[in-house]
């Protein structure tokens, strides 16, 4: 399968994110990390931005764009609220979608229905065969960063994650609704443990083609601060979403 990177990815591996390895001693990082996407070979194309904050409870990410999740609702980011054992996808300032712990199973069911039934194939990645450790590390934004290269079967072609053991992220409840719900019934080609794992951060994403630089998610500013909840919640009069909302949205054939 030909590997696509695109800005949309970047936000689906933040949100299916899979958390293996154990937590080590770094607190969790507090602050602001605004990304910036573009093709380096279109001058004219407009920047995607991604900002992403956190602080000790809550993770929150925002895009300048939108990326249909299900059948009846676009999203332009997430909130993960460790305080409340809950995450929310947000649409805009008009809907949001919460989905907590005790929800999970009725998310897988929802997925296995969108998805047919078909399951994905993401634990039968060739880890020895397609990932390096490649050594190189350099500093941006003042935090060391690691060089990890995930290759297609065409080794020209290949995403470059550089990764930082400076920045750490609690997920929380999305350890277990990738797990119990996402693993299983979507299929990514980059493994997503290689970009987020509650031991580093990717601060610089590129990928290859044919050994040339086609697209670039980096970090552009990184600002460590405090960062009260009130910044990390719903915004002001968005519509509340549960799942049996979702899925009367599919049954309708709402877009």
């Amino acid at each position: 399968m030909t590997m696509i990177f695109r800005t949309r990815f970047l936000f689906l591996f933040v949100f299916l994110v899979l958390i293996l390895a154990p937590l080590k001693t770094h607190a969790q990082f507090e602050g602001v990390i605004h990304f910036r996407a573009y093709d380096p070979s279109a001058e004219l194309n407009p920047d995607r931005q991604l900002n992403f904050s956190s602080n000790s409870d809550r993770i929150f990410l925002k895009s300048n764009n939108k990326y249909r999740v299900f059948s009846g609702m676009n999203a332009d980011g997430f909130i993960v609220r460790n305080d409340l054992n809950d995450f929310v996808l947000l649409s805009g300032d008009s809907d949001a979608l919460k989905v907590t712990r005790d929800e999970i199973d009725t998310l897988t069911n929802l997925l296995q229905r969108i998805s047919g039934g078909v399951e994905s194939d993401n634990q039968n990645f060739d880890w020895d065969g397609r990932v390096e450790m490649t050594g190189e590390t350099r500093l941006l934004h003042g935090y060391r960063v690691e060089q990890v290269k995930v290759f297609e079967e065409n080794r020209n072609n290949f995403v470059s994650v550089w990764l930082t053991e400076e920045i750490t992220i609690n997920w929380g409840i999305l350890q277990d609704a990738w797990h119990q719900a996402l693993a299983n019934v979507i299929e990514v080609e980059l493994p997503v443990e290689v970009i987020m794992n509650r031991n580093s951060f990717p601060l610089l994403i590129e990928y290859f083609k044919d050994g040339e630089m086609v697209s670039v998610v980096e970090a552009s500013q990184v600002s460590e601060r405090n960062v009260s909840n009130r910044y990390l919640d719903i915004p002001d009069g968005a519509r509340m979403l549960g799942l049996a909302d979702i899925m009367m949205r599919m049954m309708r054939g709402q877009r």
